[in-house]
């Protein structure tokens, strides 16, 4: 999912129709943030595209259900999970999108903060899924903890299942949060830097 969220944000900010943007609109500020709540839409509009289908998959195959199945309350599936037990799947399925959205959303804007650093779209999406790769690469390691401090594998609802080295919820909220903080932060103030500025006769 990440890799195609940030195939589809993957926008050059250095090319002339977002100068014109940033003029039309009257303020750098003004265009970063609209540029951040862009990429929180787009997020939001492929996480729930990523619904309705796994759904429809689901429905097709012969295999939805909004109950336990083979894994019921009394069983002992339930509590080997690192998450409450209580819970019954379409909580979890709402839990797994509502995090997958916030996670394409702060690492979408980390993207942009990068392509505004870098001056151009290519090297900050090669960075960025680098950095998911690496953390998927991680998690059936050693270096396991590791994963819960890079932008990517954290954000999958299925490492949060497994006792052994995984954390609760709230860590990853909390990661995405900061995450997000800072990196709208830094693109905020790079958007005003004199280096983001157009001269006479070249483009922004």
């Amino acid at each position: 999912m990440l890799p195609l969220y940030l195939l589809v944000t993957n926008v050059d900010l250095l090319r002339p129709w977002e100068a014109l943007v940033v003029t039309r609109v009257g303020s750098a500020r003004t265009w970063w943030w609209g540029h951040v709540w862009a990429a929180g839409l787009i997020a939001a509009m492929l996480s729930l595209g990523y619904a309705i289908l796994s759904g429809m998959v689901a429905a097709a195959s012969g295999h939805w259900s909004w109950q336990w199945g083979a894994y019921g309350r009394h069983s002992e599936y339930p509590a080997v999970l690192a998450q409450p037990p209580w819970t019954i799947p379409w909580h979890w399925s709402a839990d797994a999108l509502v995090y997958l959205t916030l996670g394409l959303w702060a690492v979408g804007v980390l993207r942009h903060v990068l392509a505004l650093w870098w001056r151009g779209p290519w090297l900050p999406w090669l960075a960025v899924v680098a950095l998911a790769f690496s953390s998927r690469a991680l998690s059936n390691t050693v270096a396991q903890p590791a994963v819960w401090w890079l932008p990517g594998t954290q954000f999958s609802f299925y490492y949060h299942w497994t006792p052994t080295g995984s954390r609760m919820l709230g860590w990853t909220l909390a990661y995405t949060i900061c995450l997000m903080a800072v990196a709208a932060a830094a693109g905020w103030a790079l958007a005003q830097t004199p280096l983001w500025q157009a001269q006479h006769g070249e483009t922004l």
